[in-house]
């Protein structure tokens, strides 16, 4: 919006749409503070650096910073999605969907709409939890997985969470704590807690990837000018994050 109509029309946007001007300038201002500390470290390079400092309000900067290698995932959302589970586990939150309900139409029976208030949250030690009613998930009936990350919690009469965001299966079983497999009941389980159900070849081979892919990760960041983009390894683990094993 500020890149077609400037700040005026921006500021008019976050009005409309319930938003903070001032907090998404802070965000702004936090991403190019991140992104310099990255550069003294050696992630990125300093032509990303400049790119992305000058970049903030030009209209062509979304399709620009695609080709580089360490931001051409922006747009995937699931890569997102798993990168933000990664970050905030072991705050991790299961899903429990109510059971199926039907009704008799006159071109016979359908499946009922859940109810957001019917869909529950438990979380390892808190219990059962509460979504905020400012969260923009509170309204949610269906969630795409079984799990949700959060960043803090909120204690009054319940325990409650506002910012919480969807967990992709395999960035749980990717990015999250111990994993065991229980080849007789066919599930794979992390943190003696979080389980998903797959046979022993999958289990295995999901255990063995995470190994590898740890141990690439420490190699990263030991040397964090090490290109890992062409990694086969890289490129596989970007496909199961996309598709979420489907």
């Amino acid at each position: 919006v500020m890149q077609e109509g400037g700040y005026k029309k921006g500021r008019a946007f976050c009005q409309e749409n319930y938003l903070s001007f001032s907090a998404l300038e802070g965000i702004e201002a936090l991403r190019s503070d991140y992104i310099r500390v990255l550069m003294d470290f050696g992630f990125v390079g300093r032509e990303f650096f400049k790119e992305i400092s000058r970049g903030l309000h030009r209209k062509t900067h979304g399709e620009t910073h695609k080709n580089h290698r360490v931001d051409c995932e922006a747009y995937n959302s699931r890569v997102i999605k798993s990168v933000v589970c990664a970050a905030y586990y072991p705050q991790l939150l299961k899903v429990s969907h109510p059971k199926a309900l039907y009704k008799e139409t006159m071109d016979g029976t359908v499946k009922r709409e859940n109810v957001p208030k019917r869909v529950k949250l438990f979380g390892k030690e808190l219990g059962q939890v509460f979504l905020h009613p400012a969260s923009s998930l509170f309204a949610v009936s269906t969630f795409e997985t079984g799990w949700l990350v959060y960043s803090e919690i909120m204690k009054t009469s319940k325990i409650m969470v506002r910012d919480c965001s969807m967990a992709p299966c395999y960035s749980v079983l990717i990015f999250g704590g111990k994993i065991d497999v229980e080849h007789d009941k066919g599930i794979l389980v992390v943190d003696e807690w979080a389980k998903f159900k797959a046979p022993a070849k999958i289990a295995i081979l999901v255990r063995e990837m995470r190994r590898m892919v740890n141990r690439l990760l420490s190699m990263k960041v030991e040397n964090p000018r090490l290109d890992i983009s062409s990694s086969e390894l890289v490129d596989v683990l970007l496909k199961i994050l996309t598709t979420d094993g489907q």
